[in-house]
């Protein structure tokens, strides 16, 4: 007599193997998910060091007519016309003097904080940013 269909045993090992699979590739997607943010959130930090330094050709200076040094991503939108952070999981601060400028972009989800300066120097701190330099 031929029966039709699944044993038990066949669809646990299928579970089984579902299951490793995914244990192996949630991870793996989670890290890229993280990697991608990050870029993102330095693309924006070279969008706003290009408006500083455009500042500093029309003025010959990175001070702005604000009566802070110290912008926060809020402030900054505010700051920069047009300039919007592609990434919400991120906070970005910019802080200037009449010859400096730091911008820094802080994950609120995960551990990364990048940096950049107006010597060009990237920096990129936490293991969830995926890589240290950009």
């Amino acid at each position: 007599m031929k029966k039709n269909g699944f044993t038990l045993i066949e669809m646990m090992i299928v579970v089984a193997i579902i299951a490793i699979l995914a244990s192996i590739a949630i991870p793996s997607y989670q890290q890229y998910i993280r990697q991608a943010a990050a870029k993102s959130a330095a693309g924006d930090l070279v969008s706003l060091s290009l408006f500083f330094e455009q500042q500093l050709q029309r003025r010959l200076t990175y001070t702005f007519a604000t009566d802070s040094p110290t912008e926060t991503t809020a402030t900054t939108k505010a700051l920069v016309t047009g300039w919007a952070p592609s990434r919400p999981d991120f906070t970005y601060q910019a802080t200037w003097t009449n010859n400096t400028y730091t911008l820094t972009a802080i994950s609120t989800k995960f551990t990364c904080t990048l940096t950049l300066n107006s010597a060009n120097d990237r920096t990129a701190r936490g293991a969830g940013c995926g890589f240290t330099t950009w």
